[in-house]
């Protein structure tokens, strides 16, 4: 199989939050009774160049998600989209799990939360501009 010398392997040992996190036993929690009410939101987030953000959204354990994000320009980002467990006690390292690690210039799919807690998007830019991605979202979530 053929690879590109300017994409970075990503190493399976990299998904979420590696061996020494343990996973928290809210994540295990039964789903509520009632879900978060249906919406519907665009919205951009400004990627700076040569760095880092984070765009994430609160769901209910269960809840469903349509989302679409694309790139201004096409411009490639790298992203992780990962989600975090709500724990009742703070903790000094946060579990999360990813689900897709990549790089590309848009997104398109369904999801439905695993567990309760913050579940988004981690984008990188090691452009030399800042890069706009539009976002739209379906489902049961809070912002």
């Amino acid at each position: 199989m053929a690879s590109n010398s300017s994409t970075p392997k990503i190493k399976l040992e990299k998904l979420g939050s590696g061996p020494t996190v343990e996973r928290p036993v809210e994540a295990d929690n039964p789903p509520p009774c009632t879900q978060l009410s249906l919406r519907e939101d665009e919205t951009k987030v400004v990627v700076p160049a040569g760095k880092g953000i984070e765009f994430k959204i609160n769901m209910l354990k269960y809840g469903k998600m349509k989302y679409k994000w694309t790139s201004t320009n096409g411009e490639v980002l790298y992203f992780d989209f990962h989600g975090e467990v709500k724990q009742e006690k703070e903790v000094k390292e946060v579990y999360f799990e990813s689900y897709t690690i990549a790089n590309s210039n848009n997104m398109v799919g369904t999801f439905y939360a695993p567990y309760e807690g913050k579940h988004g998007w981690f984008f990188r830019n090691t452009g030399e501009e800042d890069v706009v991605v539009n976002f739209r979202l379906k489902g049961q979530y809070a912002l």
